[in-house]
């Protein structure tokens, strides 16, 4: 059995980050507060820990457009399936990512589209 850690501030920011882009499908806005920790910490922490904040700002951007021409091709039905196609690209990515951070372990692909 591995011996506890005690969790460094780096990594409790992160999982803040994190939750609060789980939080977004909830109320939109607090998608903007893990970008801003993102861009913000990003530089300032452990390379592991950066590619858990690229992960997660490329997560925000994607869905944001995503989410945006979702919603303008709702307008011809097709918007009915993207959208939700898409929540469960976010769930996917935030759930993968929640694990690696678990296991102190960077992304391994944090720049892709896919998970990770």
């Amino acid at each position: 059995m591995q011996q506890a850690t005690p969790q460094s501030p780096d990594k409790t920011l992160l999982w803040v980050a994190y939750g609060a882009l789980a939080l977004a499908f909830v109320n939109g806005f607090s998608a903007i507060v893990t970008v801003v920790i993102g861009y913000v910490k990003r530089n300032e922490v452990p390379p592991w820990i950066a590619t858990h904040y690229t992960f997660l700002i490329r997560t925000f951007w994607v869905s944001l457009v995503v989410g945006l021409l979702g919603l303008l091709l709702t307008i011809v039905l097709v918007g009915f399936l993207v959208l939700p196609a898409l929540a469960v690209w976010v769930i996917v990515r935030l759930v993968r990512g929640a694990i690696w951070l678990s296991e102190d372990k960077p992304v391994p692909q944090p720049l892709s589209l896919g998970f990770g």
